[in-house]
């Protein structure tokens, strides 16, 4: 399939190469995709130097946790201890009790990552 792109030469040090390369592979990007941003005037923000990138990053890993939790809690309901014996009802107590911890992990993240995001989008 052919591009309506056109290719532009362009000359670095062997540093500078590098430095570039390290870089959009820091970002994700292609090189010519870094250097697409920022001829235009894009920031070149490593996703690790944004302050609510690593808090975003936690929540999805809260949010993982609670999806992991809401299985084993499937898993113990759908076994064939009918009716529930003590030792499946404390484990169901446990998980719920786990479950209602991580959901207000997610609230507070959610609320923390939403303040950085409105406060860093001001910056940008």
């Amino acid at each position: 399939m052919a591009t309506t792109r056109k290719r532009v030469n362009v000359s670095f040090t062997p540093e500078e190469l590098t430095r570039v390369r390290s870089q959009a592979k820091r970002m994700g990007l292609s090189m010519s995709e870094l250097l697409r941003r920022l001829s235009f005037g894009y920031q070149a923000l490593i996703p690790d130097d944004i302050p609510f990138v690593p808090v975003i990053r936690q929540l999805l890993e809260t949010n993982a946790e609670q999806a992991r939790l809401g299985n084993q809690l499937k898993q113990v309901l759908d076994s064939d201890d009918t009716p529930l014996s003590p030792a499946t009802i404390g484990q169901v107590k446990t998980l719920i009790a786990k479950i209602l911890e991580t959901q207000g992990s997610l609230r507070q993240g959610a609320a923390t990552a939403l303040t950085l995001i409105q406060t860093e989008s001001r910056d940008l």
